[in-house]
């Protein structure tokens, strides 16, 4: 939603619109926000997976989105898959979309 340089994404300000969220933005923040990031911290908990069947019994309910066991992943002792290659994945896709000159 934010790339580091001092601006809001495009998509990140419509989805503000949309869900009728108001940035209260005083003098000067934008050009704060053009500053180095000193730290940049973020959770990886689990990947989810999608099935094309929305009454797949396997599906599970949890969080916000509904998801199916991945059956080529081992899982933690809460049931939540291990993906290495996922975070892997995040943390490429982070380093690219916000701290990448």
């Amino acid at each position: 939603m934010y790339r580091c340089g001092g601006a809001y994404l495009s998509y990140a300000r419509k989805l503000f619109r949309d869900k009728g969220v108001s940035l209260i933005m005083e003098n000067g923040d934008l050009e704060i926000l053009k500053n180095t990031v000193d730290f940049f911290s973020f959770s990886y908990y689990a990947s989810r997976c999608v099935a094309a069947d929305m009454n797949d019994k396997t599906a599970n309910e949890g969080n916000i989105l509904r998801s199916v066991k991945n059956p080529y992943l081992q899982t933690s002792g809460w049931g939540w898959s291990i993906d290495p290659l996922g975070l892997r994945i995040t943390m490429n896709q982070l380093f690219a979309g916000f701290l990448q000159d």
